[in-house]
């Protein structure tokens, strides 16, 4: 009879643990979906808003930033504010902006966006950044430095006010661009 007893009050414990686990709700971590990083994460910014920032994927509003010239297959971008530098042609204390897009374009449209440029291609790298789609990040750091290496062409055919200097840097061994402008 006492092990009868205790056989179901151990049934009950058991009973009431796995119902309490199932109840329990369950903390997920935001990036363990390592694939592609959470680009609705906010960035500080120089002029402490916060929201300027932010990463957007709606391929809609940069269109009426910059000039696409073709339709990305993927696109993922950010504005910022920049303060004027010792080297900038702004007065101190003027700001301005800097847009920093990741496109992925077709292999029809990579000829046509590297060609019949007025300036000549030349060798870079710019820093992979946290909100660069997981293959750019992944091939950063692969590189031992968290860089990426590319080929800087001009970004004239991009431009529209206020976004009038800049460059489009094709990261090697990829379909993805990366554009990088800034107003004046």
């Amino acid at each position: 009879m006492k092990f009868r007893h205790i056989c179901a009050s151990l049934g009950v414990f058991c009973f009431a643990i796995l119902l309490t686990s199932c109840l329990t709700p369950q903390e997920s971590n935001p990036d363990s979906n390592g694939l592609r990083p959470n680009i609705n994460t906010n960035f500080n910014s120089n002029m402490g808003n916060s929201n300027a920032n932010e990463v957007d994927d709606d391929e809609v509003a940069l269109n009426t930033l910059v000039n696409l010239p073709f339709e990305p297959k993927e696109s993922v971008w950010r504005e910022e504010k920049i303060e004027a530098n010792a080297n900038s042609n702004q007065e101190p204390g003027e700001t301005g902006s800097k847009l920093t897009a990741v496109l992925r374009f077709s292999e029809n449209e990579i000829g046509s966006l590297v060609g019949g440029s007025d300036k000549a291609p030349f060798a870079t790298e710019l820093e992979a950044e946290n909100w660069f789609p997981a293959e750019l990040i992944a091939k950063g750091e692969t590189s031992g430095d968290h860089t990426l290496k590319g080929t800087a062409y001009s970004a004239a055919r991009f431009f529209k006010p206020p976004y009038t200097s800049g460059s489009l840097i094709r990261i090697k061994e990829t379909d993805y661009f990366v554009l990088i402008l800034q107003s004046k």
